[in-house]
């Protein structure tokens, strides 16, 4: 048995509260097709002067610890239908820089992780645990699916997720690049404050070709009171997607998704009173060629009193076989959030958007280890003239297993 098989025992024994030793003697059974993931990261910015909440360069670090496990539970026998428990463990410290101008960014580093109120201890929390049922239409293996997930989830999992900016312990740090900026800082998801939430999921997969793939997914979340779990999924959130993906421009693969939600119980950003936020988006991600993909976000809030209710985010990302490091990649998006007319009556010299762009370049140590250096640069904060611009740099450091 190798180190890795090993290890993977060894954390599952711990979450499932089966003996190592059990489960090490099982290869032949079930136990051997058990997926097991872990990752360390950890995040320093400084954030100049002006724009901190402290009057003076604020400097923080911070750090997070994820550990994903996969495990099979079996074939229907002669139905083709597959069951898989996915949990998903995470802990952390730190909440990151706060710069002292109001913005719709939300967070200039979306990898912070502490628990409310316990900036300065060591928390660990639940973060996933659902359970998925697939099952192939008419019995045959490669025939479309039909595919239900419950339980408590990360929305973005299954929706709006790029293949160049989804990831903020890989890719992008801010928080407007991550996800679609209406859904996530603009708060329209209705997730917890660690953003996950209890819900189900169900999508239909057809393959029109083995390199053409389409899905629908419809997903219901819950949207009051965050993962509870009470009265969850009373007026849930709700968001249907369409997805393809395979080959696309230039025969190259991408991924192409738009999307519509509605969240009956949001805030209105000028009063906070609970209404009901509607709005769109698109997602997309393309290769052009071997070295180079680019993305794409746009969103618009169709019903709704918010802070910006239009946005476009855009970026590009190298990787480094053209200087001889074929693990390295470089990576930069440039966005724009709209101010709402609502929020421009109530906030007088508000312009028209609030700008983001970042810069990041990833120097992969070996397989399992990465540096990235980052600069982040937000103009006009809020959208309001009176506001400094901010500018954040930093590192991101990640080891994952």
């Amino acid at each position: 048995m190798n180190a890795t098989l090993t290890l993977g025992h060894a954390l599952l024994a711990l979450a499932v509260g089966v003996p190592a030793a059990a489960l090490a003697a099982s290869e032949t059974s079930r136990w051997q097709d058990v997926s097991v993931g872990a990752s360390l990261l950890a995040v320093g910015q400084n954030l100049s002067a002006s724009p901190s909440v402290a009057g003076r360069n604020d400097s923080q670090l911070n750090y997070r610890a994820d550990l994903e496990i996969e495990l099979p539970l079996g074939e229907f026998p002669g139905s083709g239908t597959q069951g898989i428990l996915f949990t998903h463990f995470r802990a952390g410290q730190g909440s990151g820089v706060t710069p002292s101008a109001t913005t719709f960014t939300g967070a200039v580093n979306s990898t912070t992780f502490a628990l409310a109120g316990t900036q300065d201890e060591y928390k660990a929390l639940l973060a996933q645990m659902w359970y998925q049922l697939s099952t192939p239409v008419g019995g045959q293996p490669q025939a479309d699916r039909f595919q239900f997930i419950l339980g408590k989830i990360d929305p973005f999992v299954f929706f709006d997720n790029n293949a160049i900016a989804d990831d903020e312990s890989e890719g992008f740090l801010n928080n407007v690049f991550v996800h679609n900026p209406h859904l996530d800082s603009g708060g329209d998801i209705g997730a917890d404050d660690y953003g996950f939430t209890p819900g189900l999921v169900a999508t239909y997969m057809h393959s029109a070709e083995p390199s053409k793939q389409w899905q629908v997914s419809l997903g219901v979340f819950g949207a009051s009171n965050g993962a509870s779990f009470q009265n969850s999924l009373s007026d849930p959130f709700t968001i249907a997607q369409l997805q393809y993906s395979g080959s696309a421009l230039f025969g190259q693969e991408g991924t192409y998704q738009t999307y519509v939600w509605n969240n009956p119980q949001a805030e209105n950003a000028l009063t906070a009173q609970t209404e009901s936020h509607t709005g769109i988006g698109v997602s997309l991600s393309q290769q052009l060629g071997d070295t180079l993909a680019v993305f794409s976000r746009l969103g618009s809030q169709i019903k709704g009193t918010v802070n910006f209710d239009r946005s476009v985010t855009a970026g590009v990302q190298w990787n480094g076989d053209s200087w001889g490091r074929n693990q390295d990649r470089i990576g930069f998006a440039a966005g724009a959030l709209f101010a709402s007319d609502e929020y421009k009556q109530a906030n007088a010299g508000a312009k028209s958007a609030e700008t983001q762009a970042e810069l990041f370049y990833t120097y992969q140590v070996n397989d399992n280890l990465h540096v990235s250096p980052h600069v982040i640069h937000i103009s006009n904060p809020g959208a309001l003239t009176t506001q400094s611009d901010v500018t954040v740099v930093g590192v991101r450091t990640k080891a994952a297993f």
